[in-house]
């Protein structure tokens, strides 16, 4: 059976000739299984490839990785250390707020570190009183935070820092007599080492 000739140009000015018939016969059935087979070889080889490296990944993680990689530049945390504290954002009062916004921010801030960090504490109570003086929470709340933090140092040892701290309280308020009280027994107990 013969196939219908086909026409092909050789160059777009040139007219159309006939190609030869060797041109237009399909492959040979042998070089077509060939081409077949290597392209099938092709993707079979990546696969196994894929499929390599996917194993030696899984066997990695499950091998090391899952375990290993928490360690990897990780100092060992200290036994004793004791836990941190987040830090606390200072409050942010721009001149001239209103008090009762200004007193929120600072309480917001200082509950934060209320009973944890006393000089914190008090360094924010003193930057509100300066800024709204006359504030009767402040008032109470300042001095508490100096006689607590007065009674930390004297627990620690510091009987200077103390006696600083109850002195400022008294000087804050001289109204009240517990700043005077705690001064009191640093004098007595200043007194009976001496002896």
């Amino acid at each position: 059976m013969s196939e219908p000739p086909t026409l092909t140009p050789e160059t777009p000015d040139q007219p159309l000739r006939m190609a030869p018939a060797e041109a237009r016969r399909p492959r040979a059935r042998p070089e077509r299984v060939r081409a077949v087979a290597m392209a099938a070889a092709r993707v079979v080889g990546r696969a196994l490839v894929v499929l390599a490296l996917a194993a030696v990944l899984f066997a990695g993680l499950v091998a090391g990785g899952l375990w290993m990689t928490p360690l990897v530049a990780v100092a060992a945390p200290e036994v004793n250390a004791p836990p941190r504290r987040p830090p606390i954002v200072p409050p942010s009062v721009p001149l001239g707020a209103r008090e009762d916004w200004a007193v929120w921010t600072y309480v917001d801030k200082i509950n934060q570190a209320w009973g944890k960090d006393w000089p914190l504490v008090i360094r924010w109570f003193e930057e509100l009183d300066a800024r709204y003086p006359g504030n009767p929470m402040v008032l109470d709340k300042l001095y508490v935070s100096y006689l607590e933090d007065g009674r930390n140092l004297h627990l620690q040892g510091d009987l200077e820092g103390a006696r600083r701290r109850y002195e400022q309280a008294a000087r804050y308020d001289p109204d009240r007599g517990v700043a005077q009280e705690r001064l009191a027994e640093l004098d007595n107990q200043s007194a009976g080492a001496r002896r």
